[in-house]
């Protein structure tokens, strides 16, 4: 398996929405950073990354990528798929720790306002950003029963665990447009679920705008072309 077919797969088992895999009644996680987002060359301009800090942060996320892989079970191989999901986002973590240690205060602070960004909709549901903006449980059970409903959609597009590179390949564009889809849908109802008082929060929390961060993988093409 190559390198990008790694990201790509780890990505698509790993996104955010993997956590609607946990089942009704789970909390999702503190899912705070996205490391993947250092494969994106514009992340890396805008933070202000040295060539030396990214490429830290690329072979971190590839090392622990191929450690995360090993989370996604065999070809022909029964899985238990909340079980995986647990394995997959606590491997996540790991990689999300470590991938804090080689940023500069004022680079991690951008970094949480990157992933915010490419989490969307979702963050809003975890415990950490709920308390941050003071969502109540009435407005807390209304945007997890949106994002249920999207994420059981998305859920059904990924590549089945033990598929084949190709697989995985395939799937992926799958997986994207799935997301896009959902993502779009939940910007748009959970708008009319915040106060304005939350929304303003909200927005401040993500910081400036970077365009396209909703995939990660998008800015890294050309960079990976030879790269195995």
């Amino acid at each position: 398996m190559n390198l990008k077919t790694t990201l790509v797969a780890s990505f698509a088992v790993f996104s955010p929405f993997a956590s609607a895999q946990f089942g009704p009644g789970m909390t999702p996680p503190n899912t705070e950073y996205m490391p993947a987002l250092f494969m994106n060359q514009k992340v890396v301009a805008d933070m202000h990354l040295s060539p030396a800090v990214a490429q830290q942060e690329q072979s971190i996320l590839i090392q622990e990528g191929m450690k995360m892989l090993s989370t996604m079970g065999n070809r022909g191989q029964s899985v238990d798929r909340v079980k995986m999901a647990k394995a997959a986002l606590a491997a996540y973590k790991s990689m999300s720790d470590k991938s804090l240690a080689p940023l500069t205060p004022a680079q991690r602070v951008r970094y949480r306002q990157l992933s915010l960004q490419f989490f969307g909709p979702l963050a809003l549901i975890q415990p950490k950003v709920t308390k941050q903006l003071e969502i109540t449980p009435a407005q807390h059970a209304k945007m997890v029963a949106i994002i249920a409903k999207n994420s059981r959609q998305v859920a059904a597009s990924m590549p089945k665990p033990g598929s084949n590179a190709n697989g995985y390949m395939s799937g992926y564009q799958n997986v994207m447009q799935a997301q896009a889809r959902a993502r779009a849908s939940e910007e748009a109802q959970m708008k009319a679920v915040l106060t304005r008082g939350q929304r303003a929060k909200w927005a401040a929390m993500q910081g400036r705008i970077l365009p396209g961060i909703d995939n990660p993988l998008a800015g890294f093409g050309g960079m990976m072309g030879g790269m195995h």
